[in-house]
């Protein structure tokens, strides 16, 4: 869908969509990579998507997992 600038009489394609997930954690070791992966894989065409993990202080691994995650998204 292309839109127009009644101002301008221009015409541009329209800003993509976006979506920020926002992915609380707390000791997730055992299952945060699969998550990850599973939240990567959804296909949602034209729209942008962000993942956000917040990490609440775990003693597990989980903070070690989302830096090598961050890394390998790079």
């Amino acid at each position: 869908m292309i839109a127009s600038d009644a101002a301008t009489g221009l015409e541009h394609a329209p800003e993509p969509v976006k979506l920020s997930i926002l992915m609380p954690v707390y000791n997730e070791e055992a299952t945060l990579r699969e998550i990850l992966r599973q939240v990567r894989a959804v296909d949602l065409p034209g729209i942008e998507k962000e993942i956000i993990v917040v990490d609440d202080g775990s003693t597990d691994g989980s903070r070690e997992i989302l830096a090598e995650e961050a890394q390998a998204g790079d």
